[in-house]
């Protein structure tokens, strides 16, 4: 750093030491926002993380199996099914020919003995539940974590009993095989973050700096008066915010830190992981402290510059700006709607095509941009006018001030309402997409699949003892025959069992035959993995998103209530009632809210019910979308009345007739 760099660096800390009590509580203002925009960030980020530790241990425990015809003195042979319990998938392993030396997956200390089983601890609680499944033999200790992928995952494996012939599967020479650290291509995933928590996070750094830039104006004006150049001004003021700035970072690394664990045993973002999964490296935490540090060093500069030796000129919104976003805003609304008339219209219950997914994602992100871009000129126009009719009717000065002053403050209280709108329709849409992530992830069972080219006859003649209800034959082969299915030395049968009883049943399959391998779940597999993991995400990516628009939504409001000191003090200087100045503020702070968030429950709800209709269109009347649009805009209606109530019934601070 130069000598001029070290000076300014000095006379920024002189100046954060030495400011009054409204820089003070604005600039612990940024600091809590920073840290809280860090945070979110570390913790929306959390589950792809977790995913990838998950997928390693589970690509640790995979068997490498010996070549056809290699030279191996390995006797350990193992078979996995793919069981269900309830609607959980089970991982269920059946071994034999664990000598000392055979080789132990992770998460095993030693081979249970032959006729015992070993399980999970989730597995161990889950069959205290069900006591219509039994495994034989279960063992005191459980699968450590090493070979989990998660505390809630249900896996056991079996050892046969002795003198049982050895299953007809390759012998295991050891564990491990290659990470398949996802199922979501990496663009979606780096999309969905950058949509659901970068932009929430630099939203609220950026409203932060601004709430700070905004007290320090006369200061920076008396600063050019002595002297000192705009430019330099501006280095000051970005150096003052870039110190809070890494204040508020290391608080939001540490708090994520401890907050990581907890998060993890409540399950609150959709799954629950090890203390030791997803952990944050420490070259991320220093990257990203510097980042936000100097993302708020050129935000903080660029403001004050913009600031510094200006004029106080009141500017109304544009209305060309705000024709941008009508001519963005009612086509987007009116796709939605067609969407859902249509796909409620449509016969079936096969689900959208992914031509109308793609389209209603397209059309909800463009209503959001158009109620952003045209939420300030709305504001004036609706306020003004419902102002003037009331006029017209010479009733509520005090309703008519408030909306007088939401109009003329249009660019602040447009911020808010916009924000509140944006969290309505996040909202609204993340939930629909979450019902229709849920309905692919955690759907009605296929059934129990069984491989026919694995089995013998007296093994399939076994299997048509049981009496089970045979729902689907998938035949194969050239010489597939039309006879009944015990004769197919090819293909898969599917017996036909409920969530309840699928667990009952594929136990009293491997009490049977312990050598046949099951697949018990959904059709597809990989599209279960894929729901699975964009729930978590979607699910992490919303709750933090949402959490940062509000603390957004709050710093608006603060700097709002700020910027309503001198009107306060006006009111208070004519002898208005205190009743009167509480109306007035409510008015000023929450009718440009309720006309946005109006537009958001609409706008919201159209676009979760097309999310809802991806997995389908029945039931797209869904009232969970309906709850997360409604939920959301009282919450923001009452917390914008709570702060314009108390802003209203604030007696006038002294001294400020001064600046009238």
């Amino acid at each position: 750093m130069s000598e001029q760099q070290v000076g300014d660096l000095r006379l920024a800390l002189r100046l954060v030491r030495g400011g009054r009590r409204t820089e003070a509580v604005r600039l612990t203002v940024l600091a809590v926002g920073v840290a809280l925009a860090v945070l979110g960030v570390l913790v929306g980020t959390t589950v792809p993380r977790v995913s990838a530790d998950a997928a390693s241990a589970a690509a640790a425990r995979t068997r490498v199996v010996a070549g056809p015809g290699a030279p191996t003195t390995s006797e350990l042979r193992v078979l996995v099914s793919d069981d269900r319990l309830g609607r959980r998938p089970w991982t269920h392993a059946v071994v034999t020919g664990t000598r000392d030396d055979a080789p132990l997956p992770p998460g095993l200390v030693r081979w249970p003995r032959p006729g015992e089983t070993i399980v999970s601890p989730a597995l161990s609680r889950a069959l205290l539940e069900h006591p219509d499944v039994s495994v034989p033999g279960v063992v005191p200790e459980h699968i450590g974590a090493a070979g989990l992928t998660g505390p809630d995952e249900l896996v056991s494996w079996t050892v046969l009993p002795a003198g049982s012939p050895p299953l007809p599967a390759e012998p295991v020479i050891a564990f491990g095989g290659p990470v398949v650290t996802s199922s979501t291509p990496a663009r979606v995933r780096a999309t969905e973050i950058t949509v659901l928590v970068v932009c929430p996070a630099a939203l609220l750094l950026a409203l932060g700096v601004r709430a700070c830039a905004g007290a320090r104006v006369a200061r920076t004006r008396a600063l050019v008066l002595a002297g000192m150049s705009p430019r330099r001004c501006a280095r000051v003021f970005g150096w003052e915010m870039a110190a809070v700035a890494v204040v508020g970072a290391c608080a939001g690394v540490a708090a994520a830190r401890v907050v990581h664990p907890w998060l993890g045993s409540c399950a609150l973002l959709g799954r629950r992981w090890f203390p030791e999964q997803g952990a944050v490296p420490v070259l991320l935490e220093v990257l990203l402290t510097v980042t936000v540090a100097l993302v708020v060093l050129v935000v903080a500069r660029r403001t004050m510059r913009s600031q510094a030796g200006g004029t106080r000129q009141h500017r109304l919104p544009s209305p060309r700006v705000a024709l941008l976003g009508y001519v963005l805003g009612v086509p987007a609304a009116a796709c939605l709607a067609w969407l859902c008339v249509r796909l409620a219209s449509h016969p079936g219950d096969q689900g959208a095509p992914d031509s109308a997914v793609v389209a209603s994602m397209v059309a909800s992100c463009t209503a959001a941009l158009a109620v952003v871009v045209a939420a300030p000129h709305a504001v004036h126009t609706v306020t003004t006018w419902l102002a003037d009719r009331l006029a017209a009717r010479a009733t509520r000065p005090d309703v008519r001030l408030g909306l007088r002053g939401a109009g003329w403050h249009a660019h602040a209280t447009g911020r808010c309402a916009a924000l509140a709108a944006v969290l309505v329709m996040t909202s609204a849409y993340g939930t629909g997409l979450l019902v229709a992530l849920d309905r692919d992830a955690h759907g009605p069972s296929a059934g129990i699949e069984v491989d026919l080219s694995t089995t013998t006859a007296a093994q399939r003649d076994a299997l048509a003892g049981l009496g089970l209800s045979v729902a689907t034959v998938e035949r194969t082969g050239a010489d597939a025959s039309d006879g009944p299915w015990t004769g197919l030395d090819a293909g898969w049968v599917t017996f036909a069992v409920s969530d309840e009883t699928a667990a009952a049943v594929t136990s009293r399959i491997h009490r049977l035959l312990p050598e046949l391998v099951l697949r018990a779940g959904a059709d597809d597999a990989d599209l279960v993995a894929y729901a699975d993991e964009q729930t978590g995400v979607v699910r992490a990516g919303l709750a933090v998103g949402t959490g940062l628009v509000s603390a957004a939504l709050v710093v608006c409001l603060l700097e709002v209530w700020w910027s309503r000191r001198r009107t306060t003090a006006a009111l208070g200087a004519i002898g208005t009632p205190r009743r009167a100045m509480r109306v007035v503020a409510v008015t000023q702070m929450a009718a440009p809210v309720l006309v946005t968030t109006a537009v958001g429950v609409g706008v919201g709800v159209l676009g979760g019910w097309t999310a809802v209709a991806y997995a389908g269109t029945a039931d797209m009347l869904d009232p969970a979308v309906v709850g997360a649009a409604v939920l959301p805009a009282v919450a923001a209606i009452a917390l914008v009345a709570a702060v314009a109530w108390v802003a209203g019934g604030r007696p006038a601070p002294p001294g400020s007739l001064a600046d009238l």
